[in-house]
């Protein structure tokens, strides 16, 4: 159960952070964003004591949204 809770949790984590800061990008990409969520899970495993470290960590993930996490460019056969 504690596994299946913590997925859970991830999943929930995740979904609020596209709301709160990839959503506005009207040329976004959720699989790039999942898998810059990903990259920094231990760090955001690591400061979700520290409400200071976490607020900059989210900062900089917002930032990283912004640059990294948009569909590429496709002349044939455009994105959706």
């Amino acid at each position: 159960m504690c596994e299946r809770y913590v997925k859970l949790l991830i999943v929930v984590i995740q979904h609020w952070l596209f709301l709160t800061e990839l959503w506005d990008i009207p040329e976004r990409s959720l699989v790039k964003g999942s898998q810059m969520i990903k990259e920094q899970a231990a760090r955001l495993a690591a400061c979700i004591n520290d409400i200071d470290d976490l607020t900059l960590l989210l900062q900089e993930l917002a930032e990283r949204f912004q640059v990294g996490c948009r569909q590429n460019t496709r002349k044939n056969h455009p994105n959706t």
